[in-house]
């Protein structure tokens, strides 16, 4: 069950890219779940600065929480 499926962001015109072999529902939840966990996190400056250092599973999850933009 291989897909390739493409997300806009619901705030800039960049779109991503990706192929998963499992459900594609499925795989949109977990995208999902990884933005929530990552951006609903209350941060000092300190540790803001440093979590944009930090890479995620995937690269929509870092433009999401990087960029603070939404996906579509």
């Amino acid at each position: 069950m291989d897909c390739v499926y493409k997300i806009p962001c619901g705030s800039c015109e960049k779109t991503y890219i990706g192929e998963t072999g499992r459900k594609f529902g499925t795989r949109l939840k977990e995208h999902n779940t990884e933005v929530e966990a990552t951006t609903n996190k209350l941060f000092t400056r300190g540790q803001r600065l440093s979590s944009l250092s930090e890479q995620s599973k995937s690269a929509l999850t870092d433009h999401a929480s990087h960029d603070n933009h939404v996906i579509n």
